[in-house]
């Protein structure tokens, strides 16, 4: 088999691509299918993202089109384009229009992933807190104090064998 690009090489990849129902075979050689890789990850992933940024399932709120970092000074816009953020406070900044997005891509907002060597075990232990925290917030709007004490407890516990902190995490706070 030839390659259907280069029409040179010999065809090693069968690709099949359907777009709004149309169905398009093409076999291609490495190089061929290299080429293809980088003009998909230079261009068409940048629309790809902003698709899914403006997609008819985004939430009703839309961001200021002013809207940019306070830190790096990257502009909202600039991630709809690229989906890439700036910094660490892009996050922070942008939080009501990116976890939308990040929800429908993912199912989730945390990082589920594998941890830096050394990291999982605190980052673990920051997890629990952070879970431990948010059910204590929820005894206590439903006036339940017994398990709201409880709780608190676990959490004082676990603060004072806590090892250091997590980088990139929020800041501790009650």
């Amino acid at each position: 088999m030839i390659c259907d690009e280069c029409g040179a090489a010999p065809a090693t990849v069968h690709l099949t691509t359907i777009t709004n129902g149309e169905r398009k075979e093409r076999k291609l050689c490495g190089a061929c299918l290299a080429k293809l890789n980088k003009l998909m990850i230079s261009g068409e992933l940048a629309g790809l993202l902003s698709g899914l940024l403006a997609g008819p399932q985004q939430s009703a709120e839309r961001a200021p089109e002013q809207l940019a970092c306070s830190r790096c000074g990257r502009a909202f816009d600039t991630f709809q384009k690229t989906g890439l953020l700036g910094c660490a406070q892009c996050y922070r900044d942008f939080r009501k229009y990116v976890e939308p997005v990040l929800n429908r891509i993912h199912g989730h907002t945390q990082h589920e992933g594998r941890a830096p060597m050394g990291e999982s075990g605190a980052l673990a232990q920051h997890r629990q807190l952070e879970s431990l925290k948010s059910k204590l917030r929820d005894a206590i709007a439903a006036e339940e104090y017994e398990q709201a004490a409880k709780l608190r407890d676990h959490i004082r516990a676990l603060r004072e064998a806590e090892p250091a902190p997590v980088q990139g995490g929020e800041p501790r706070g009650g």
